[in-house]
């Protein structure tokens, strides 16, 4: 029984399910997976066409599920039943989020039950059809009640004499796929209602440790040692994992891991240094960027397998059941080595990719395991002060907006039983409430509505109240309250308490593969979305006898456009080591440079980065308001787009040449081979097609502008003395370093030269035509530096 979301258009005049393009691609999947439309029953959790063709809510869904689709389920009474979207896990399980669902069997009442995504997800988004796919190829196998070809034998190493025999076959192994379970107690904090997890938690001590390692050296065979669990076999589990060290720490044997910075950081923390060689989902990655990376997601696509996992009633790794939790690791660190395997024959095919991987990738993972252990350092106190003024504007802004709620919803003042003093009890207006908030703007002060949420409702995001501006004075208060808010929850809270160790110093998490350009993303905190606001940044230093130093490369991503697009003038303009904003801004305006304003040139600023990769007049308006606080009219922005091109009119026919490529070749490359892959492009959605277009533009320049920045990061790592500057952070097109005071002058000019000459042609024989600058300040917080 295939259980999709609703009738469409064509489907309620035929009175079938399935009969559109989605329906035949949903016969494709069948015919691959080894069956035909009358094998199945085909029906809709929601059986009426909702109005417009939306996605049904979930009261529609549940209604129709209680009318009609359990009767249908019992009268038809079908063996497996697929779950086609996430209208149809909702109804028929109860859960949302089909993408983490997708693929997992489970059994319930006597039936197999398989979630995975609609068809049509895959007619809109093509990367998201060999996900798909394997999931229709195991609905064949679970008809046809074939077992799973790929079988792995788990060994669990309970006694000393087999600890040692795995410790022998180990240290004569040749390559060594290892994997960590680990847990942590009490892992995260409550903030404002919501639970906050710190992405480095292995510097919790007792409250976070490791529960096994699973090792596999041969495909199909796995062996696990339990470590710190409550089934543990070992007296004295450090002493275990000791023992190991050696063979984690060989120079002759390949080591292989699935997002192994992790679990390097964790081994790192008992004092155990693992070299990485093979990341399987970095390769995965670099193959493909579009697709899931999981473990599990990429072991039932590339290895035709069954899902597996631990359990959904298993809470941590340690209290799981010792051979459940065993047999699950085991898989783990064995399809870990069968994907590589894989990989590393797919990377063969191709050798640019494959040498981005080998130079770069994997480097930068070993790099960024040191750089996430040693952390950045939190001035506590800069960061008091800052929390408490933040709570002190808040409270201001409050007592502001006060002035135009209605005197029902006004905070009530009530004698404090302690103190009987009159303290305010805030009964009235929650204004971090978005429906309480759309009340009071559309509803007390009648202002009109101008958008609504996917659920409804009347919208009051920041881009609503930008265009708000002007019609009530509390429009001006609630975005100050939101600016401030966000400052106190968001940038300053967490840094407060929950990601700062013993020693102030918080470590951020960062991602090799967290884009789709290749560009570093980062969490934990999250330093690249720190607004540049020395109030905020300032609390990120370094602590006493050191500098920190901030090194930042210069309209990188206009220089590296200027020479994918041959755009002479502005090639001409960076040469002559010119403003390119303030060229735009004369363009514009039709002033001298020295008649600039700072303003107008932070306007030219949005027009260039606006326009750079193809962006229309329309959106540019929304772009300039909420990215950069200017309002543009219409005919401004018409006018700008035109002033731009006339100033730079190479660029237009770059973006031509970028759209023709994607469309022929579904892909494009980077100059040193980064592979952006766009199968968007064949979307039956224009919006869809529009977005992979504009993303053929943007993805060769900041892919290459991201990868410039790795490779000075690299060679850095290299020739700095880590005893005297280290790096401790990077953020978008600039990375941080924390400097002894007598090492820095020296660790200055080695910033600046390795940024200035990039191994680009010596690595990847690439070169730049176009001169680059960094911009170095050496200062003791953020933000706060002096430039050199």
């Amino acid at each position: 029984m295939l259980i999709g979301e609703a009738p469409g258009r064509r489907e309620d005049e035929d009175h079938q399910a399935f009969v559109g393009p989605a329906g035949q691609y949903l016969d494709e999947l069948l015919k691959e997976a080894g069956l035909k439309r009358s094998d199945c029953y085909i029906t809709n959790v929601a059986k009426c066409r909702p109005p417009d063709n939306r996605t049904p809510t979930r009261g529609e869904i549940n209604t129709c599920v209680d009318e009609y689709l359990y009767d249908e389920i019992e009268k038809v009474d079908p063996s497996i039943i697929v779950l086609l979207g996430n209208s149809a896990l909702q109804g028929v399980l109860g859960k949302s989020g089909i993408l983490k669902q997708r693929g997992n069997v489970t059994k319930n009442n006597g039936r197999y039950i398989l979630p995975t995504l609609h068809p049509a997800a895959g007619l809109r988004n093509p990367y998201r059809k060999p996900e798909i796919q394997a999931d229709f190829l195991r609905l064949g196998r679970l008809v046809r009640k074939e077992k799973e070809k790929l079988k792995t034998k788990v060994h669990v190493v309970q006694r000393k004499r087999e600890l040692i025999a795995l410790r022998r076959m180990l240290m004569q192994a040749d390559e060594i796929a290892w994997d960590l379970e680990t847990y942590t107690f009490d892992n995260g904090v409550r903030l404002k209602g919501k639970k906050v997890v710190s992405n480095f938690q292995e510097w919790r001590g007792e409250l976070s440790t490791i529960a096994c390692i699973s090792f596999s050296w041969k495909p199909g065979i796995a062996a696990v040692v339990p470590l710190w669990h409550e089934e543990t076999p070992w007296s004295d589990p450090e002493q275990v994992l000791q023992f190991l060290k050696p063979t984690l720490e060989r120079k002759d044997c390949k080591y292989i891991a699935h997002n192994g910075k992790f679990d390097c950081r964790w081994l790192a923390s008992k004092k155990i240094f693992c070299e990485l060689t093979f990341d399987t989902m970095l390769a995965a990655h670099m193959l493909d960027e579009n697709r899931s990376k999981g473990l599990k997601q990429l072991s039932q696509v590339q290895l035709g397998i069954d899902g597996y996992d631990i359990g959904e009633d298993v809470k941590d790794a340690y209290h799981a059941p010792l051979t459940r939790l065993c047999v699950y690791a085991g898989k783990d660190a064995a399809f870990t080595l069968h994907l590589y395997h894989k990989f590393r024959d797919q990377l063969k095919e191709h050798p640019r990719t494959a040498r981005i991987f080998k130079k770069m990738m994997m480097p930068a993972s070993n790099m960024l395991t040191k750089v996430e252990r040693r952390g950045i350092w939190i001035d506590p106190d800069k960061l008091e002060p800052a929390l408490i003024h933040a709570e002190e504007n808040l409270e201001k802004i409050k007592d502001y907006m006060y002035r135009y709620v209605p005197e029902e919803k006004q905070p009530q003042l009530v004698p404090d039983g302690a103190t009987k003093k009159l303290t305010k009890e805030l009964a009235g207006i929650n204004f971090n409430s978005p429906q309480q908030v759309a009340q009071w703007l559309f509803g007390d002060l009648n202002l009109d509505p101008i958008k609504e949420t996917k659920t409804g409702n009347d919208s009051t995001d920041e881009s609503v109240l930008m265009q708000l501006q002007g019609k009530h004075p509390a429009i001006k208060g609630l975005l100050k309250y939101r600016k401030w808010a966000k400052y106190r929850d968001t940038y300053l809270m967490p840094l407060d308490v929950v990601h700062r160790d013993e020693m102030s110093r918080c470590h951020p998490g960062f991602k090799l593969y967290g884009t789709v350009t290749g560009r570093l993303s980062c969490a934990d905190p999250n330093l690249q979305n720190i607004p540049r606001n020395p109030f905020l940044r300032g609390v990120i230093g370094v602590p006493e006898g050191y500098d920190l130093i901030e090194a930042d490369y210069s309209q990188i991503e206009l220089r590296i456009a200027a020479q994918l697009a041959h755009e002479r003038n502005m090639l001409r303009a960076f040469h002559a080591g010119k403003d390119i904003h303030l060229e735009t801004a004369v363009e514009l305006l039709k002033k001298l440079p020295d008649e600039i304003t700072k303003e107008e040139r932070k306007l030219a600023k949005a027009v260039n980065f606006g326009f750079l990769y193809g962006m229309g007049w329309k959106k540019f308006i929304e772009y300039a308001r909420d990215n950069y606080e200017i309002t543009v009219t219409e005919t401004q922005a018409k006018e700008y787009r035109k002033a731009f091109f006339t100033k730079w009119p190479r660029l237009l026919p770059w973006h031509d040449r970028q759209r023709r490529l994607v469309h022929r070749y579904h892909r494009v490359q980077s100059p040193i081979g980064r592979v952006r892959h766009l199968p968007d492009v064949l979307s039956g959605d224009s919006d869809i097609v529009a977005e992979a277009e504009r993303q053929a533009i943007n993805s060769p320049v900041q892919s290459l502008a991201s990868d410039l920045m790795l490779m000075s990061a690299l060679q850095l790592d290299e020739r700095l003395d880590s005893r005297g500057a280290f790096i401790v952070g990077s953020i978008h097109d600039a990375l941080l370093w924390q400097s002894k005071e007598g090492y820095t002058d020296e660790a200055v000019g080695m910033i600046r030269h390795e940024m200035l000459n990039p191994p680009l042609k010596r690595w990847f024989g690439a070169q730049l035509e176009v001169p680059i600058d960094v911009e170095i300040k050496v200062g003791k917080h953020w933000g706060e530096g002096v430039v050199v």
